[in-house]
């Protein structure tokens, strides 16, 4: 491991995990290896090739997947006007009976005017923030406790719990009592319930929901209480099964996991915006083990602009006029356009060949045989499986068939040459995917009548062809992110901090990039950069870069031509040190926003001055060892590299680390 390689049990766990973002720890055991070779873990172990094959457009692949172990949450973004929401139910009329509502949050702004959620028809029961204080509401616009301040802080996790218990509604935070009331009742009617909005798509919410438990008569708690520490379910605190009538934002899809009225969770919007929502790798607790590619697996990213693979499987890939099967998880980040999962057409040959694809309706459909109703949502992980047995064609979405079963046994024959995935076959051009593929895998000469979603990476055994994707030599440890190396970015066994392995950058265009993602996002909240460096070469150098243009409101962290380390905002120094950074030597170095101060240490100690930061700063990908547009590249190594998003780690002096990050 690029940490500790002999006493990994030995690591303690790091408290503030589940607010890391991401962990490069530089650690696999092959000397070179890196994120830009595709394999085919089945047997036939067909050749796959990227298109285009360099440059920021060409596909990736990294540990995000469907199968993270650090759970699961809703971003929802407050220009967007989105929410979620479970239809109406006879379940959600609380009447005079007692009922718990509760869920782990993260906000992303001070929120000074948002609906948390809402009993939609005519406002039955609603939370909301505004000016810094937290509502709950009847019908009759009745408070039902107390007004008061909510005291949530900017980026960190908190336990919210909503109950009646009698005639007493309570808030608690994180298991203290924050108000209490007896201002009204709320209606007897049923109602959608509705998370991110209220009833005219205003008042957007912004931040992180996970665990969003609805529990009805039962008051789980009545006086102060520890709150879970581990994903909820029907009957952790105390809930007995039958009373939870929701348990959502937990899963990498839009469902709920309540057991005894499961219900179908939707998406709203205001009419513009479908699917902006996320679901993101990102949960208030920290995960129990670390990434394993046999339980976690991976993806490949692509970007559009003619992005995809072909595979070398000419007739060896031919489904012919048998049973078959053919499944991904999807996790697209565009909507309205058609996109090619697996496309069996070359240049050559366009006829009785396998194609998958998410219309431009946003559902699924298979060479024009047979198309779904379901929508494949935008930004979350949705399991498509199509097969074929005995002559009748199904589809399944999330383990469930959509639409009918269709008679059919054409002989599809595949190209010659080869299949595509991401992309048109036809033409390695148009109908590209935008967004994420993991655990495509074909199986010829035998298919499925039902399906069960796989909670783990399929196995190659048997499979005609099988992408897991968990041959990416750098690694996002947090399994959050997928990332593209670019030039040489590799793993050496050269030099490392701790021992065994680092990230090595030569210095002629190479870096790592990290596509956009929410939760890299550092917005106006405290965070933490850090990593340690062994700069080989000298003159200007970047280090860390999150801008798209050179004048942005965004983190850069570079040592510049006389060899001074810089800590660069907008297109200004902000922090300089004031000697000569180290060459040759490997180097901790941190920047540490805490509040509206941001410090810069180096090997522990503050260096330059504090600077006043009230930035919002601009979400963009992540470059590391190279500036936004591919120049001033490192040439050196960098081990164990974390974001910790939400949290200053470092606000003074401090003793550097003598271990590796944990990974957990």
């Amino acid at each position: 491991m690029g940490g500790i390689t002999t006493t990994l049990f030995q690591r303690p766990r790091d408290p503030q995990f589940n607010n890391t973002t991401l962990l490069l720890s530089g650690n696999f055991p092959t000397n070179g290896a890196q994120n830009n070779t595709f394999l085919d873990s089945s047997s036939n172990a067909f050749s796959i090739t990227r298109n285009p094959t360099t440059g920021p457009d060409a596909p990736t692949q990294g540990t995000f997947s469907p199968f993270s172990q650090t759970g699961w949450s809703v971003f929802f973004n407050n220009t967007d006007f989105t929410n979620i929401y479970a239809a109406s139910s006879a379940d959600f009329n609380f009447g005079s009976g007692d009922f718990t509502i509760e869920c782990f949050f993260n906000s992303s702004n001070a929120m000074s005017t948002a609906t948390f959620y809402r009993l939609f028809d005519t406002g039955q029961l609603s939370c909301f923030f505004f000016s810094g204080n937290i509502y709950l509401r009847n019908a009759a616009a009745n408070e039902l406790v107390t007004v008061v301040a909510h005291g949530l802080s900017v980026g960190v996790w908190y336990h919210l719990a909503f109950v009646r218990s009698g005639t007493t509604y309570s808030i608690y935070r994180n298991g203290s009592l924050l108000t209490s009331g007896t201002g009204g009742t709320v209606t007897s009617a049923s109602a959608p319930f509705v998370i991110g909005t209220n009833t005219s798509y205003n008042q957007s919410l912004s931040g992180y929901v996970s665990d969003f438990r609805v529990t009805t008569g039962q008051a789980l708690y009545t006086t102060t209480f520890t709150p879970a520490t581990t994903q909820l379910t029907t009957t952790s605190q105390g809930a007995t099964a039958s009373n939870v009538k929701l348990l959502t934002c937990q899963s990498n899809r839009f469902v709920d996991n309540s057991t005894q009225s499961t219900k179908t969770i939707l998406v709203g919007d205001n009419g513009s915006n479908l699917g902006t929502r996320f679901i993101q790798a990102f949960e208030p607790f920290a995960p129990s083990g670390a990434y394993t590619t046999t339980a976690v697996g991976g993806s490949g990213y692509f970007v559009g602009a003619d992005t995809g693979l072909t595979v070398a499987g000419g007739s060896s890939l031919a489904f012919g006029s048998g049973d078959f099967s053919l499944e991904a998880f999807v996790y697209p980040t565009a909507s309205g356009s058609a996109m090619k999962i697996y496309d069996g057409r070359n240049s050559s040959t366009t006829a009785d060949c396998p194609i998958l694809e998410r219309l431009a309706s946003n559902v699924a459909s298979f060479s024009g045989l047979i198309t779904g109703t379901t929508v494949i949502p935008q930004n979350a992980w949705t399991h498509i499986l199509l097969s074929r047995v005995s002559g009748n064609i199904r589809l399944f979405i999330n383990g469930v068939q959509d639409g009918s079963t269709v008679a059919n046994s054409t002989n599809f024959l595949n190209g010659t040459a080869r299949p595509a995935i991401a992309v048109r076959g036809t033409t390695l051009q148009n109908d590209e995917f935008f967004g994420y593929i993991s655990s495509l895998r074909v199986l010829i000469g035998s298919g499925f009548t039902s399906v069960t979603v796989p909670t783990a990476p399929p196995s190659p055994v048997g499979s005609s062809l099988c992408l897991n994707f968990t041959n990416a030599g750098i690694i996002d440890s947090t399994t959050k992110n997928v990332l593209e190396t670019v030039g040489n970015a590799q793993i050496s066994t050269t030099q490392s901090k701790f021992g065994g392995s680092s990230m090595y950058f030569d210095g002629t265009g190479d870096y790592l990039r990290i596509p956009t993602s929410q939760i890299n996002s550092l917005g106006s909240g405290s965070w933490t950069i850090e990593f340690w460096i062994y700069r080989v070469g000298s003159g200007n150098q970047i280090f860390y870069d999150q801008r798209s243009t050179a004048t942005q409101v965004a983190v850069t962290i570079f040592n510049d031509g006389t060899n001074i380390l810089r800590f660069f905002v907008n297109g200004a120094n902000r922090i300089s040190d004031t000697t000569t950074f180290p060459s040759s030597t490997w180097t901790h170095v941190a920047v540490c926003k805490s509040g509206s101060s941001t410090r810069m240490f180096v090997n522990g100690t503050q260096v330059g001055s504090t600077y006043t930061d009230t930035n919002a700063y601009v979400n963009n990908p992540i470059f590391i060892g190279a500036q936004f547009d591919g120049s001033g590249t490192l040439n050196g190594y960098i081990d164990d590299l974390r974001i910790t998003n939400g949290v200053a780690r470092y606000t003074a002096n401090f003793n550097v680390p003598t271990i590796g990050f944990t990974d957990r």
